[in-house]
Formats: C-alpha cells, structure tokens, sequence
C-alpha cells in the first residue's frame, strides 16, 4: 500500500483573502484528483480524522528502483504540495508582504482557475522599488510586475526531465501543473537534491518550503 500525499493550493486574492482547494496525486493514473474521487475508489484507504489517503491497487507497488532512478520518479512524487500563489490583481505591496513571511524567493499568479499566468520574484520587486522613490506598491498589481513567461511542468513529467528543463532554462524553481492546467505544486532545486540524498538513504528535516 502506497501513502498517497495531500496537495493544497493557497491563491491570495486582492481583498487579503486566502483560498485553499485541496487535490491528490494518484500513483496508479499519474493524474491529479479531488479528495472525493480518490476517497471514492475501491483502492482507496482514508483516515478522515488523520486526514491520510493510501492507495493499495496492486498496479502502484513502489519498486525499489523507482527510489534511485530520476526518469523513472515523476515530478509528482517530489515537488513540494504546500504551494501559495496570488491573484494577478494583488497589489505588489501584498505580495512582497507574502514573500517575507514565508521566506519565498517567488510565487505563481495565477488566474481565477488557479491556472498559471506568470511568476513574481523578489527581484521583480526590488527592480520595481528601484526604479523611484514615488511609486506606491500597494497600487499596482502583481500582473505589471511578474515575469509573464511561465516555464511549467505537468505532475507526470519525469524528475530527469524536469531537471533538465531547469538547468537549460537556468530557473531554480517551476510550476507543476494537473491535467487541466491548475497549479498543484512547486519543484524546486531543492526538491531535486532531496531526492538524490534520500535515494542514497540520507535522511533530514522537511520543515522548510521550497518556493
């Protein structure tokens, strides 16, 4: 039986609001589904009061070699599930305010499907703030700062593809996106060491975000 893991995307809208939809990744489609859709499959083990999900299709049994080998893990597996992204009318002031409290180095915008639209970075900030002393960050929104091109990879990509995405686009960090497009998690650079330290049986604190 294979534990199968919770992803929560948090969207911030313009009026400081924080919405949560919450998806899995399904080991045995490689596809992202609602909480009612997995809980609803005959393979499905749930313990509602714990909030874990595992799947026992005999299809989706770990094989060792999938723990070392990165073309055969899929970005689902490894990218970090806990994703905050914001609004594209969310005021840079907001924005910079989410990035300091969470220690990000950047977060998709998103539009109202939660689909990806750009990424706003610290540097897209400080360029911004450097630009004069005048301008009002809480009146401009995240979409006339953010970088509009979005380099996004699906939850069924595999990991030595990805990496090489980011390596020959030299991004640290990348969208994952569903089957319809929605953000559902991140994968970072630090992701992918993750990975190779536990695929070679080191083990260490997950306590910080990836983002």
């Amino acid at each position: 039986m294979q534990t199968v893991q919770l992803q929560v995307r948090h969207t911030l809208d313009a009026s400081g609001r924080t919405v949560a939809a919450n998806t899995v990744y399904c080991p045995f489609t490689a596809r992202c589904v609602s909480l009612e859709d997995c809980g609803s499959c005959q393979h499905a083990h749930v313990d509602p009061r714990r909030g874990r999900f595992a799947c026992a299709h005999p299809a989706v049994e770990m094989d060792p070699r999938d723990l070392r080998e990165p073309d055969r893990t899929r970005v689902g597996q490894v990218m970090t599930r806990n994703v905050f992204c914001v609004r594209e009318d969310v005021p840079v002031a907001t924005v910079a305010q989410l990035l300091d409290s969470q220690s990000f180095s950047g977060v998709p915008v998103v539009d109202e499907q939660g689909r990806p639209q750009g990424i706003i970075s610290r540097a897209d900030v400080v360029h911004l703030c450097a630009e004069g002393e005048e301008l009002n960050l809480a009146t401009i929104p995240a979409r006339d700062v953010m970088s509009a091109r979005a380099i996004c990879v699906e939850v069924s990509t595999s990991l030595s593809m990805a990496a090489a995405l980011m390596a020959y686009q030299r991004i640290q960090r990348v969208p994952v996106i569903d089957q319809e497009g929605k953000v559902v998690g991140m994968l970072a650079a630090l992701d992918v060491l993750r990975w190779l330290g536990e695929a070679d049986g080191y083990l260490y604190g997950r306590g910080h975000t990836a983002h």
